[in-house]
């Protein structure tokens, strides 16, 4: 969603872009986590820190929550340099910020359509978090857009399909098709 706003107000620094997971400014279920689905989660005592992600990141079948499981592998591989956890604290910003995200004033989406760039809009089908039809909006109303979504993938869809995703997001920039994703 920040990468919009910049594609916005800068345009001149983007030759092509990649939105992975994310809404459009006046979108609708962004990150409500008080959803029946994702809020049994959070109120899963047994559920701490990573495993939490694991679950909300992830789709429930046995397949995406393994591809979860080895995504926090990864993530543990790096012992130095690490990010500090964000906590409670930033979360709450980012809330308060999705929140703001959904409002919009005068038509709605109209300022995406100043997005010229190709774009590749990436998505899990299952995403509780950001559902895949906000990306799908997204999308639609850029005019140089192509959507791809994972199968079986919940917002981390980039995690656990990581090897085809980091392919696809390599040939993107690179493709001389303006809307060839790979």
């Amino acid at each position: 969603m920040v990468a919009q706003q910049i594609a916005l107000d800068r345009p001149s620094i983007f030759r092509r872009i990649i939105f992975v997971g994310t809404a459009p400014r006046g979108s609708e279920d962004i990150m409500h986590l008080e959803k029946p689905l994702l809020a049994k989660h959070f109120g899963d005592r047994t559920l701490k820190g990573y495993a939490i992600l694991q679950k909300i990141f992830f789709a429930s079948s046995p397949a995406s929550q393994d591809a979860g499981q080895a995504f926090i592998g990864r993530l543990m591989q790096r012992t130095k340099d690490r990010e500090p956890v964000s906590g409670r604290k930033v979360a709450g910003a980012q809330i308060a910020a999705f929140r703001e995200g959904e409002q919009f004033s005068g038509e709605r989406f109209a300022d995406l359509k100043n997005i010229r760039q190709p774009t590749l809009v990436v998505n899990g089908v299952g995403d509780q978090m950001i559902p895949v039809r906000n990306s799908y909006w997204l999308s639609e109303i850029l005019s140089k857009a192509v959507f791809m979504t994972y199968p079986d993938a919940g917002h981390g869809s980039l995690f656990q399909y990581h090897e085809p995703f980091t392919r696809q997001a390599a040939a993107f920039p690179a493709s001389d098709s303006p809307l060839a994703p790979y």
